[in-house]
């Protein structure tokens, strides 16, 4: 229930672009009726998607933010750019799994035989480009201290 919030975000965003460019989109919560745990759905298409917490979106989005806070402590930054830094990596991993999400609802359709395998691809890809990406952006150390 913690990271509730930061599925609807994504899946909102996720929604969002994905109405952009044509498709069709609904997200809803299904499950609670039945004694299940909810689950946010993400329907592109008459398509269902899960929007797990277990999926390795979320997990970028927690790393990036530790990441930044990290980069931070590193280069001894005062208390507001501090706070800069970890909107930064809120922000990158957001945007991220954002991506990690389009581009696995997109995929889907052609790659359904093999989507499982898909979804791990696109998601390492995602996970450890978010992660460069903070990196670099944040100024982490590129070259061996002198």
């Amino acid at each position: 229930p913690l990271d509730w919030p930061l599925r609807t975000v994504a899946g909102q965003w996720s929604g969002a672009a994905l109405d952009l460019i044509g498709k069709s989109v609904q997200l809803s919560v299904t499950g609670e009726a039945a004694g299940e745990p909810p689950k946010l759905i993400l329907f592109v298409d008459q398509h269902p998607f899960h929007v797990a917490a277990e999926c390795n979106g979320f997990g970028v989005m927690l790393t990036s933010l530790l990441l930044a806070l990290l980069l931070a402590i590193y280069r001894q930054l005062s208390a507001i750019d501090t706070v800069l830094n970890l909107l930064a990596g809120i922000t990158l991993g957001l945007l991220f799994n954002t991506l990690r999400i389009l581009i696995i609802v997109l995929l889907a359709p052609t790659l359904m035989a093999h989507y499982h395998l898909m979804h791990e691809i696109v998601g390492t890809l995602s996970y450890w480009s978010c992660l460069i990406l903070t990196w670099v952006l944040l100024n982490g150390p590129t070259r061996p201290q002198a």
